[in-house]
């Protein structure tokens, strides 16, 4: 994953502090959504998404991603994430809010609401799903 290897101690008390991070960019995305700035509220998405995840693989192993390569917290979530039927699901979600980071960051493009609709239901499940484990 990237430079320097692909994962990080961290103590698992500070998974509250990722979490917080996540449920700020979560709140940035929702007020960029209500004013229109469509480019602004995907890339919160889907930081709001790798923030969550990075705050449960701390939560339940003690760790992070580092590097650049964001689909290596897929990974490293698969090593320590409770057994669950909605897990694969999770992850699927995961990897397509992934999926959109360079293309909205980096491409140029000007979004539409109807893209960040689409984008904004993974993220709503995908936390869903990542906020009943961090709250347990």
């Amino acid at each position: 994953m990237g430079r320097g290897g692909s994962r990080i101690s961290v103590h698992r008390s500070k998974a509250s502090d990722y979490k917080a991070v996540a449920e700020s960019f979560f709140n940035g995305a929702e007020v960029a959504s209500a004013f229109g700035y469509w480019n602004a509220a995907a890339i919160l998405q889907v930081h709001t998404a790798i923030a969550l995840a990075d705050a449960l693989t701390i939560k339940l192993g003690g760790v992070r991603c580092r590097g650049e390569d964001h689909y290596e917290v897929i990974t490293l979530l698969n090593e320590f994430a409770i057994p669950d039927p909605k897990k694969k699901k999770a992850f699927d979600q995961l990897r397509d809010i992934i999926n959109h980071k360079n293309w909205i960051a980096y491409s140029g493009q000007i979004f539409q609401r109807r893209y960040i609709d689409k984008l904004a239901k993974l993220l709503e499940r995908f936390r869903a799903w990542a906020l009943a484990i961090l709250e347990n």
